[in-house]
């Protein structure tokens, strides 16, 4: 049913409601380029939003005009135009229509109410959370549920709902958000060619179309509803090692052990469920890890922290004093007669909390004591789904009662929530017991904002060539959802992995935010040496080269948390202008500056790569290519293809066993000009930044940082390198720059506030090494004959 028989229509300062006799549209204005939709049945109401931001941002006055046929919102060159007889909705900008509903802004059956819109044969889908497939979602239909369930290559739902997609036609970009967390499915062209659409199952929901001109610009914008990542600990970017389970703790003291003795880098070793006295929640098992502060001490007296798993389930025991302290006090999900609801999970019957409530994620933050007196770095959240082995859903009924600080739910209503609610709980625990550190939380299930509490990873994967290729654009769409720190379980954590699916999964992952490698019981053992001693090399290898890339990988770390922008980005957030890279799914960009092709097909010993436009540089071997071609790249089993864009500077350091064994006293710059065209009068062929601070404390967000900026501008009279600091609170490291330009030639330098201690000229990379202050420039003089330099040849070339 439509809706029929406008009432009344009423204009407001940010926008136009209105009301027909069944039902009510409004559209308002809630940030400079974002439009909110709001769809209700009858006298249904807006629940309050569990994803956005309080902003408080004033907004500017929106211009409204009515005539006799529509209802105009305008927001700057977009405009929402509203059928008065039909409620339908056209979006427009200055180029025509943007979105357009068919008919009707929506229908409705009593229970769910449907959105359609015009389905272009350009259109393209991005986003969506945690999917499976490709990284286009044009054509499939997809839930969002947040669902238990081993996954295949076409599973749906998994563990985290995000409903917001990210849209492509016409050469113009847009975002649609529908903000409910209970059951939504969307229709990308699954069932006819004219149109797609999303079903809410409730009677009153708001969506939200995100405006910009880029896919970046949507995405910043979007993350300015639902929030933007802290900064993690800098050691959670080193490498992680986890099973389902390591048992007793003298096989994870042997472990460490082993990864120091083979000099494999290592930061954070996890404990899984069996670390626990009979899978209670914050225990320890009496026999396994009878004194847990020991076994952190003998870590950390070796640079590694630990983790551990925390599920929601509490195990129904009178005796145990989580379990009775959550009945005494009302902290758990209850039935609609008030009785406390019991499934089963890992512990047994169990019950579970009711996160909603503020005093319940207090008290469960409090309960965390057991884990941080031990000395416990992170929290692992796992199950919150919420998983429930005894339902035939795998998780709980609809019909339990939230009662959310006394605006009560039902289950159904706020599902996808409960595993964001989980993981907001977890990060108050760092607050309440370890405030001056950065908290790392890991949770399996969220909602749309979960970035604001916790990093993400893909959960029970399967140890498959489909599922390593499938790694990627899941991870891409989770960034383009708004969650920048993921990542998947490497080398698969179901099934046995090869060694060789086990090598191209540690070269695919190794620059991904998230790197934990991770194995369910029962599965071979994947450690890096577990594979013999040609994989154990190509582990360490891949392993030492992201310590090598953390300044660049933390310094977009940074960029994330400011701006919204993921780390781990499709090809075609950098190059908005090039079809070619909308379809591209075994690809990606770390930042801005690198572009990594992994292997994921076997036996593969070479591998087609396209390069977006303009320059680019093979990481391996300084070979340099144009742009917008696609190259034939050697790939044997111990090589990853990794380029980098010309016109970046990256810096890096010397690799080392743990992040906090890392120097940054000096950084090596690796430069790789742009070309610069014949007629160009002088121009900056690169530039990069470094983003430095504690990496432990939140002093960061007072302030306690630093950033350096650097740039090499080609002159009529040479190279000129300059480099500033523009944020200096955070005290000085770094002291010495060794700069490397690709494909240049030096014969002297000349700096003011630097010294230069020597230039050198090695293979067609120039060597500059520099003692530096604050901010300063060295002039470069070239050698008139420069020695050959290569470059690559497009296929077919």
């Amino acid at each position: 049913m439509p809706p029929t028989g406008l009432a009344r229509v009423s204009s407001t300062k940010k926008g136009a409601h209105l009301e027909f006799q069944n039902a009510r549209v409004e559209i308002d204005r809630v940030g400079p380029s974002i439009f909110r939709v709001g769809l209700a049945v009858g006298d249904a109401r807006y629940d309050t939003s569990f994803a956005l931001v309080d902003d408080k941002k004033p907004i500017a006055a929106t211009d409204v005009v009515v005539d006799d046929v529509n209802v105009t919102v305008r927001i700057d060159e977009y405009a929402a135009v509203i059928r008065r007889d039909t409620g339908a909705i056209r979006f427009t900008n200055e180029n025509g229509s943007l979105l357009r509903d068919v008919e009707a802004p929506f229908q409705f059956d009593g229970q769910s109410i449907l959105v359609s819109k015009l389905l272009r044969p350009d259109e393209h889908f991005f986003g969506l959370g945690e999917k499976t497939g490709w990284l286009d979602k044009r054509g499939r239909e997809y839930t969002m549920w947040n669902s238990d369930i081993p996954y295949a290559t076409t599973t749906d739902p998994l563990y985290v709902s995000i409903p917001f997609t990210l849209g492509y036609t016409g050469g113009a970009w847009y975002g649609v958000f529908v903000d409910y967390p209970g059951r939504i499915e969307f229709d990308l062209g699954s069932k006819q060619d004219e149109y797609w659409s999303f079903r809410v199952h409730h009677r009153a929901f708001r969506y939200y179309l995100v405006c910009g001109t880029s896919p970046r610009e949507i995405v910043e914008t979007f993350t300015e509803l639902t929030g933007r990542s802290p900064m993690p600990p800098a050691w959670a970017l080193g490498y992680h090692q986890s099973r389902w389970s390591y048992f007793p703790d003298d096989e994870v003291r042997s472990l460490v052990k082993e990864f120091r003795a083979r000099e494999i880098p290592l930061d954070v070793f996890h404990l899984d469920i069996d670390y626990m006295d009979g899978y209670r929640v914050f225990t320890w098992d009496p026999r396994g890890f009878s004194d847990p502060a020991a076994l952190v001490s003998d870590l950390a007296a070796q640079d590694v922290r630990i983790v551990t798993i925390v599920d929601p389930g509490v195990k129904k025991d009178p005796e145990y004093s989580v379990y009775a302290e959550g009945i005494a006090d009302g902290h758990f999900c209850a039935e609609l007669d008030g009785t406390v609801y019991h499934g089963e999970v890992w512990p047994g019957t169990a019950a579970f909390p009711d996160f909603t409530q503020a005093k319940t994620r207090k008290w469960w933050a409090e309960k965390h004591a057991t884990l941080f007196d031990a000395g416990v770095a992170g929290i692992w959240n796992d199950m919150n789904e919420p998983s429930d082995f005894s339902q035939p859903t795998k998780t709980v009924p609809n019909d339990l009662v939230l009662k959310n600080d006394d605006d009560p739910r039902s289950f159904r209503e706020a599902h996808n929530y409960y595993g964001s609610a989980m993981a907001t709980a977890a990060r108050q625990a760092f607050e309440a017991h370890s405030p001056r550190k950065r908290a790392f939380v890991l949770t399996r299930a969220g909602y749309a904002g979960v970035q604001r509490v916790s990093a993400v990873w893909t959960g029970d994967n399967a140890s498959t060539w489909e599922h390593l290729a499938m790694s990627i654009p899941m991870m891409v769409n989770l960034g383009l959802s708004g969650v920048p720190i993921v990542g998947s379980d490497v080398g698969g954590f179901a099934a046995d992995a090869t060694g060789e699916l086990f090598a191209r999964w540690i070269e695919a992952a190794c620059l991904t935010p998230f790197f934990r490698c991770h194995s369910a019981i029962r599965t071979r053992r994947q450690e890096p040496w577990a594979f013999g001693r040609r994989i154990e090399d190509v582990a360490r290898k891949y392993i030492s080269m992201r310590y090598t890339f953390l300044p660049y990988l933390y310094t977009k770390t940074f960029e994330a948390h400011t701006t919204g922008t993921p780390i781990m980005r499709p090809l075609f957030l950098e190059f908005p202008d090039d079809p070619g890279t909308l379809d591209i799914n075994d690809e990606y960009m770390i930042g801005h500056a690198m572009l990594v092709a992994p292997v994921v097909r076997p036996g593969a010993r070479a591998r087609e790569v396209y390069l977006p436009p303009g320059g680019w540089f093979e990481w391996s071997t300084g070979v340099y290519y144009e742009g917008a071609s696609h190259i034939l790249a050697d790939a044997p089993l111990s090589s990853l293809p990794l380029f980098v864009r010309a016109g970046s500077i990256i810096p890096t350091v010397a690799p080392a066993g743990a992040v906090s064994r890392l120097s940054h006293k000096t950084i090596t710059l690796d430069v790789f000009p742009r070309r610069r065209a014949a007629d160009e009068n002088g121009s900056t062929i690169a530039e990069g930044t470094l983003y430095q601070d504690d990496g432990e404390t939140n002093d960061y967000l007072d302030g306690k940082r630093r950033v350096m900026t650097f740039a090499l501008d080609d002159t009529p009279t040479g190279l000129k390198f300059t480099f500033a600091t523009t944020e200096k609170a955070f005290e000085r490291t770094t002291e010495h720059l060794r700069l490397r330009i690709h494909h240049e030639s030096i014969a002297e330098a000349d700096a003011k506030g630097a010294t230069v201690q020597s230039t050198r000229t090695i293979e067609g990379i120039a060597e500059i090494e520099l003692d530096i202050t604050e901010r300063g420039e060295v002039t470069l003089k070239r050698i008139e004959s420069p020695p050959d330099n290569p470059s690559g040849t497009a296929i077919g070339g």
